[in-house]
């Protein structure tokens, strides 16, 4: 999605200064703009019929796609974090279910 500025910046590996992503710059208009949304789609009926359990059926989806991309994540936050993000990959990888 573009910014209202059609700003962006670039997110630089620092390992090879290669660019990996460009990301789109947002400002006081786009944060108002992200606000009203998440907004109207909290008071939308759609959601606030959702049942409890529907919920936490999305919720439990979410976790599952994290899980299957866990490594590609991984890999994303080793670029800028690799210590902290190598601890925690092996911590995760070794939880019990």
């Amino acid at each position: 999605m573009d910014s209202q500025s059609r700003g962006v910046f670039n997110v630089v590996n620092p390992s090879n200064e290669q660019t990996i992503a460009s990301v789109a710059v947002a400002d006081a208009a786009d944060i108002d703009i992200a606000v009203n949304a998440a907004k109207e789609a909290f008071n939308s009926a759609t959601w606030s019929q959702t049942t409890t359990q529907n919920r936490a059926a999305l919720l439990q989806n979410l976790l599952a796609l994290v899980e299957a991309h866990k490594s590609e994540l991984a890999q994303l936050g080793n670029i800028h974090h690799p210590v902290y993000t190598n601890r925690e990959y092996r911590r995760i990888s070794n939880k019990s279910p």
